[in-house]
Formats: C-alpha cells, sequence, structure tokens
C-alpha cells in the first residue's frame, strides 16, 4: 500500500519478521515517533522491549491521511500484544497541526493500552500538538485501569532554552503554563512530573532517541522558571528537573 505520492507506507517499509518482532519476549514497551523538521518529511517509529531496540520503520509524510496509514497498523499490532508502557513525541508537522489533532488514532491510543503509564513530548512537538496529547492522555489513561495497576502516571515535558539573545524567559513561562492549565484541569492527577531543559545542539538535526542523549542546563531552568515552579509542584506528587 503506497500513498498517493507514490511514497512508502508504514506496511511497505516493515521488514519481512515484523508480528514476530511484536510477540518475541520481552514484548515491545515503548514506542518512539519521530518527525525531525517540516522540511524533511520522512518521519519514523522505533520500538523498543527491554531498554533494546526490536523494530525501526519510516515513510515519507505529506498529509493527515499518510500519517494514519503510518501509525494504524503499528498501533493495531501493539494493542494485540498491550504491553506498550511509554508513549514518546517528537514531530514538528507545523503545517499539519490541525490534522494532527483531529487524528482519532491518536486519541484512540490511550484508550486501548491499558498499560500505559508514561508519555514523553519532545520540544519540536507543537505547543497546541503537545497539550492535547497531554491533557488527552491524563484524562483517558488514569480511570482505565485494573485495580493491579494502580500506580500514577508520569509525563515528561521537554522545554527548549532558546539563546539568550532570543529569549528573555517569557517562552518558557507561557511553555510551563500551558502545561500547569492542563494538570489543574486533569480528572486524574498526575503522579510524576518530569521536565527536561534542553539547550539547542547541533547535533540534534535527526532528533534524540532518548531523553538522557538531550543535552540540559537545569540550573538554567531553575533560575528562568522559578515563577512558575511552586505551581507545578503543588499539582503532581513529584516533579523532577533535568
Amino acid at each position: 500500500m503506497s500513498s498517493e505520492h507514490g511514497r512508502e507506507t508504514f506496511l511497505d517499509a516493515v521488514p519481512h519478521d515484523y508480528m514476530q518482532r511484536f510477540h518475541t519476549q520481552p514484548l515491545i514497551d515503548r514506542l518512539h515517533f519521530s518527525h525531525p523538521s517540516d522540511e524533511w518529511r520522512q518521519a519514523s517509529a522505533r520500538c523498543y522491549a527491554g531498554g533494546q531496540e526490536r523494530l525501526h520503520t519510516a515513510a515519507e509524510i505529506w498529509s493527515g491521511k499518510d500519517l494514519h496509514g503510518f501509525l494504524e497498523p503499528l498501533f493495531a499490532a501493539l494493542c494485540e500484544y498491550d504491553a506498550l508502557y511509554t508513549l514518546a513525541i517528537d514531530m514538528s508537522f507545523s503545517d499539519m497541526e490541525p490534522e494532527i489533532i483531529e487524528l482519532t488514532s491518536w486519541d484512540g491510543l490511550f484508550q486501548r493500552f491499558l498499560h500505559l503509564r508514561r508519555l514523553e513530548l519532545f520540544s519540536r512537538t507543537s505547543s497546541a500538538v503537545r497539550k492535547h496529547f497531554a491533557a488527552t492522555f491524563l484524562r483517558t489513561c488514569g480511570d482505565q485501569r485494573p485495580e493491579a495497576e494502580s500506580s500514577g502516571l508520569t509525563l515528561a515535558w521537554v522545554v527548549l532554552l532558546r539563546p539568550e539573545e532570543y529569549s528573555d524567559g517569557q517562552d518558557v513561562l507561557l511553555d510551563l503554563g500551558a502545561l500547569a492549565s492542563i494538570l489543574e484541569g486533569a480528572v486524574t492527577r498526575c503522579e510524576r512530573l518530569e521536565l527536561y531543559a534542553a539547550k539547542p545542539s547541533g547535533d540534534d538535526s535527526e532528533g534524540f532517541r532518548s531523553l538522557s542523549a538531550i543535552p540540559t542546563d537545569p540550573d538554567l531552568f531553575r533560575t528562568v522558571a522559578a515563577p512558575i515552579l511552586p505551581r507545578l509542584s503543588s499539582l503532581v506528587d513529584v516533579l523532577t528537573i533535568h
């Protein structure tokens, strides 16, 4: 199945032993979806099991329809084995923002995985899309758990610290203010909030595959974000700054 632009979709790109990789123990527990820049239309999905990459596939995305066609087969396969614990999103489809928010596959994702506990939102993802994902995650993942799954939810939020000549810190406060509003309006309390203060880097043209790979400046962040940190701390059980 190819897109109308003749590019590969998910089903074209998967390896021949695709389904075997999903039912092999340990099961896939982390999905990292990334799209580094609007100029580069290729998006990728990386699946991990026990910290090791199990599957990587990519396709060029030109529309919301392409995005849905790329992700839906992957979601369906993951749902069959239902071990997904972490979803990481790092994408910059700024020209497709309304389509991304309206995609039912994203909303449904949070309802389809009973064990989904952790959402990682990287800084490339637009503010509107991040807010949508965070609100949906907290709304749907906190009240659809078996009694044995009683632990809370973790939200990892990456904040980009721009060079001083481009920013006086107000963009950081606005970003965190939006996050605080989501936490205040959530029916389910976020147990753990992880804030990552990312420094601009020339090494991230293809995106980072993990939060630990992001160069950070927590001391500068504490200074810039000082006015809002008490508010955020009051809205979660545990607040960490990296």
